[in-house]
């Protein structure tokens, strides 16, 4: 139960820093969208986690479900869109999405994303691109899971000098790699949530608390210099606000972990709370939605130039919309799910 509403509660406090980085860049044209630019790494961080000792038995079967519960979502919520702007506006037809792999330009940081750049007029989706990753970051946990069973993995494990020189040489990777324009935080960030369950990496501790706040206030102090001597470069851009916002994520999910920990009561109220539970059920089609009310085609600012006004609007308009959303998409998932739940009989009979 603990684990279950802990991640709960950070899952929803993901969303709503979501909603505040595209509230602040978007609507209130402030910088301080920067600072809430957290909540894809945390909800990375929470993807990995809730693989950490799950088995994977039959990985075909078990990615379909993924790209179900993932992609289909997104594909009736991007067609919908598009046919309003075909309609509107003859908005081209987003081949890119249909395919997922509109993240592809997150990844590969230097490429002409050219044929991936979205028209104007559907702006409102460009934050998919995090669907494209993590269906990546689900087919290298299939790959994970088989290198366990390895010698060479269980070795390292058994081995903690090991596992930190491991360490050492991803955080290098990934230095090396952003110089020569490819990013795989994101990667890092699921795995990393992914081994913090595994291990049994908790923060409920008064010291381990500390420590990860230390190296969080180390991080964004460092994110502050280097700004300031090296803003818009390959260091500042792609390596240091990477980090620092992975930490940042990190402390926030032990935040909680040591919150909820030590006060019991409140982790029953939350546990019990129809509101949590609801938020968190429809959290995920929220982050789909939302983004079409701070830009094109629906922003809210042409119509309600009073900021709070608009900030409530926006609220109501996303969470109705992520209710629909959910309503519309779970026919087809459950049938798309059912069909592959008789694969799977038919698979095992045989």
């Amino acid at each position: 139960m603990m684990k279950i509403t802990k991640i709960s509660v950070v899952r929803i406090v993901g969303m709503f820093l979501i909603f505040a980085t595209h509230l602040f860049l978007g609507f209130y044209g402030s910088s301080l969208g920067y600072v809430f630019n957290v909540g894809v790494p945390l909800f990375f961080i929470i993807s990995g986690y809730l693989y950490g000792k799950k088995e994977i038995k039959e990985p075909l079967n078990w990615y379909f479900r993924r790209f179900v519960k993932i992609c289909i979502p997104m594909y009736i919520f991007v067609l919908l869109v598009w046919l309003y702007c075909f309609i509107r506006y003859e908005a081209k037809f987003p081949y890119s999405y249909i395919l997922n792999l509109q993240g592809l330009s997150f990844i590969f940081i230097k490429m002409k994303v050219g044929y991936f750049v979205l028209p104007e007029s559907m702006g409102g989706i460009g934050h998919l691109w995090f669907l494209t990753v993590i269906m990546l970051c689900y087919l290298l946990l299939i790959l994970m899971k088989k290198l366990e069973s390895t010698s060479f993995m269980k070795n390292v494990e058994k081995n903690p000098k090991v596992e930190v020189v491991l360490c050492i040489l991803i955080v290098a990777v990934q230095i090396a790699l952003a110089y020569v324009g490819f990013q795989i935080v994101y990667f890092i960030e699921f795995f990393l949530g992914y081994a913090m369950n595994k291990k049994d990496l908790s923060f409920k501790g008064k010291k381990s608390f500390l420590l990860i706040s230390l190296i969080m206030v180390v991080a964004l102090g460092t994110r502050l210099v280097v700004r300031k001597f090296a803003d818009e470069t390959v260091l500042h851009d792609n390596i240091v606000v990477s980090w620092s916002q992975c930490v940042l994520a990190l402390w926030i999910y032990a935040f909680f972990d040591f919150l909820l920990s030590n006060l019991p009561r409140l982790e029953s109220a939350l546990g019990k709370s129809k509101l949590i539970s609801w938020l968190d059920g429809i959290s995920y089609f929220a982050y789909i939605t939302h983004y079409i009310f701070i830009k094109e085609p629906f922003n809210l600012q042409k119509y309600i130039p009073n900021m709070i006004v608009a900030t409530l609007v926006f609220l109501v308009l996303s969470f109705a919309s992520a209710e629909i959303l959910k309503l519309v998409s779970k026919p087809l998932t459950d049938c798309l799910n059912k069909l592959a739940g008789k694969l799977s009989k038919r698979k095992l009979k045989s």
